[in-house]
């Protein structure tokens, strides 16, 4: 018994200052890599496994160099958007970062704020949360990275809220006019209220070559938002 006492004093002193934080997997690792490269690390919560497996993952193979089947290499190449003539990284490595993602993603992801108001906000990349009325309470600006290219609106919302905690949406004309990856909010004319930067990033749009072409032509590569309430 004089033993079992001496002894924990010792482990627990050696226990203090262990870490138990999990060590990030191989597919973790490899996707913060590659993916980083490109774009802001996106974390497997962010969309639901099925998107992630239908959608995101294997748009990201062809980004990577890594084709299913000839077939689809010269359809892409058809519609204009160029992919890697070499792999960019091998099979197996991508295997591990997909089965990261398939694994980690849930099935269902949280009703974001625009989609409890009926006004849907799909690929939300970036958000800001201010009074930007200047009313007194919380107003949010975000932005959709991959939003649904199908539908006209869904680039850029401003969610202002009003009385018993509701919120309006409104965006402005021109949110079409780039791919938005990057927002801030701040107050560049020192006139006291909080304006917003949305950062354009042209990229690829699978299936819709037209859209690279129209940003091209405009070529924004960003929008200041004036807030014009004083």
């Amino acid at each position: 018994m004089r033993f079992f006492i001496l002894l924990l004093p010792v482990c627990f002193w050696g226990l203090r200052g262990a870490d138990f934080t999990a060590a990030p997997s191989k597919g973790e690792k490899l996707a913060k890599q590659y993916c980083s490269g490109c774009h802001l690390y996106t974390p497997p919560t962010l969309f639901e496994r099925a998107h992630w497996e239908k959608n995101i993952l294997p748009r990201m193979a062809l980004f990577m160099g890594l084709y299913p089947n000839d077939s689809t290499k010269a359809i892409y190449y058809g519609k204009a958007v160029v992919f890697p003539d070499k792999p960019m990284l091998t099979q197996s490595d991508f295997e591990a970062i997909r089965d990261f993602y398939l694994t980690k993603a849930p099935e269902k992801t949280m009703p974001s704020v625009a989609q409890a108001i009926g006004d849907t906000l799909p690929g939300a990349y970036d958000a800001e949360v201010a009074d930007f009325d200047g009313d007194g309470d919380v107003d949010i600006a975000a932005i959709a990275f991959f939003p649904d290219f199908g539908q006209s609106k869904g680039r850029f919302v401003l969610l202002k809220q009003e009385k018993g905690r509701k919120m309006a949406a409104c965006t402005f004309a021109q949110a079409e006019q780039g791919r938005w990856m990057v927002l801030d909010k701040g107050d560049p004319d020192h006139d006291g209220d909080m304006d917003l930067l949305l950062g354009a990033m042209t990229f690829e749009v699978a299936g819709r070559p037209e859209f690279v072409a129209k940003w091209k032509e405009l070529g924004i590569p960003f929008i200041v938002l004036e807030n014009k309430m004083k």
